[in-house]
């Protein structure tokens, strides 16, 4: 978690995942489990008060629960070979939006618009559909 917080204040989103799954973690050779993770991780930092890591946990304790992407995803959505190979869409509750890019720099820049988040959600469908 730590390291998704790091990667997460540093990065944008694509950079930061791309980055945790290149350090062959083993909760990271998992595509849906670690997209959702840092999708919330994300979120949770644009909501503010991400001086340092514990007050981040601090503010946020269900972020401690290895269990809460759940509130998400069903057990046989979440555990089926397709969500290990790729990323596979929540079936019990949206993931959150992110509603911030950060640069390399660490600074912070609004995106043009709030309804990014779900634009993206919608790309993401389609390619999905796609691909199936």
């Amino acid at each position: 978690m730590r390291l998704a917080w790091s990667e997460l204040c540093s990065h944008p989103l694509r950079e930061a995942v791309r980055r945790l799954r290149g350090a062959s973690f083993p909760a990271t050779d998992h595509a849906t489990r670690a997209l959702a993770w840092a999708r919330i991780v994300a979120a949770a930092i644009d909501s503010g008060d991400t001086e340092d890591f514990e007050s981040f946990l601090s503010a946020r304790p269900e972020l401690r629960d290895p269990d809460y992407v759940f509130t998400h995803y069903s057990p046989d959505r979440l555990h089926s070979g397709r969500a290990r190979r790729e990323f596979v869409l929540p079936d019990r509750r949206p993931l959150p939006s992110q509603t911030k890019v950060r640069g390399r720099s660490g600074g912070r820049e609004a995106l043009p618009s709030r309804a990014a988040g779900p634009a993206l959600s919608r790309i993401t469908q389609r390619m999905q559909r796609t691909r199936a």
